[in-house]
């Protein structure tokens, strides 16, 4: 369930990202992971499953 809800956050922050003509990349990490991008990002989302 988990990877359903991120896959649709994150086509729907693109498909908005395409109407305003804004170029974003984004990726989808493990928690564990973050701490090796942190620094080189500007905005970090968790999931609603980061709590589990």
């Amino acid at each position: 369930m988990a990877a359903i809800c991120t896959s649709f956050l994150v086509t729907k922050i693109k498909e908005v990202a395409d109407q305003k003509e804004i170029e974003i990349g984004i990726d989808v990490l493990p928690v564990a992971e973050c701490s090796s991008v942190i620094d080189s990002v500007d905005i970090v989302f968790l999931g609603p499953q980061v709590r589990f």
